[in-house]
């Protein structure tokens, strides 16, 4: 199978021994499908998103995609996955759709490969984002994101590195920065910080892709350690407070 998740911006809080993210920005799930033909009949695997049975329209196919080749070329501000279709560079709106009902769930505009904005139709599927607006301004992508009654709620930003990606920050509807995770060339160690309003560290840790690794340190609002634990390759092997 071919199907995979792309353009997924996380954000959210941060829990005392790890730092989880609530979905903000919601660059939907593009599904490359893989047919399995028979002398009968071609089937699709079925595709379940957020409790909906979901089909994508239309198809699009991503940079990174490493089965689907293409020569266009790409820039050094056009590193953020950029979508494609039939070989161009796709600008226009991509749909994902309810099967049982056939309802837009939500929708994506795209300019030259790069999503420019995204509109939630359906609160169930998306209960805490309404919409987001995407700009991008050298190797960072900052995707706004606002709640069902248009109040702004948070903004993500996806940092990049030539075409690596290299880390996200969250910043709160006051612009504090609250949250980030940054690494060096890929694959290498992340290292994954939040905050409190007040600037004061909620949590400092690091992580590979083992998992995490070395110290993880969470803090109280004055300032004091509240917990720290001690993992390797993923499996905590010291609990020190």
């Amino acid at each position: 199978s071919l199907t995979k998740k792309r353009l997924l911006i996380m954000g959210g809080s941060i829990s005392k021994r790890k730092l989880s993210s609530l979905i903000g920005f919601t660059l939907p799930v593009l599904v490359a499908t893989s047919f399995l033909f028979c002398t009968e009949a071609v089937k699709r695997p079925r595709t379940f998103e957020n409790g909906f049975e979901i089909k994508t329209e239309p198809k699009l196919y991503f940079l990174t995609d490493l089965k689907w080749k293409t020569d266009q070329p790409i820039s050094e501000n056009k590193n953020h996955l950029p979508a494609y279709y039939g070989g161009e560079l796709f600008s226009d709106t991509l749909r994902v759709i309810d099967v049982k009902t056939n309802a837009v769930l939500y929708k994506i505009s795209f300019s030259e490969g790069l999503p420019q904005s995204t509109e939630y139709f359906n609160q169930k599927y998306s209960p805490d984002i309404h919409r987001s607006e995407v700009t991008y301004y050298n190797d960072r992508s900052t995707a706004v994101n606002y709640d069902w009654k248009g109040k702004l709620i948070r903004s993500i930003s996806r940092l990049y590195k030539g075409n690596n990606y290299v880390g996200i920050q969250i910043f709160n509807a006051e612009g504090v920065l609250v949250s980030e995770n940054r690494r060096a060339p890929p694959d290498s160690v992340t290292a994954i910080r939040a905050w409190y309003a007040d600037g004061t560290p909620k949590l400092e840790a690091f992580a590979d892709i083992n998992g995490y690794q070395g110290l993880m340190t969470s803090y109280a609002e004055n300032g004091e350690i509240e917990q720290q634990e001690r993992f390797k390759n993923g499996e905590l092997i010291e609990k020190i407070k």
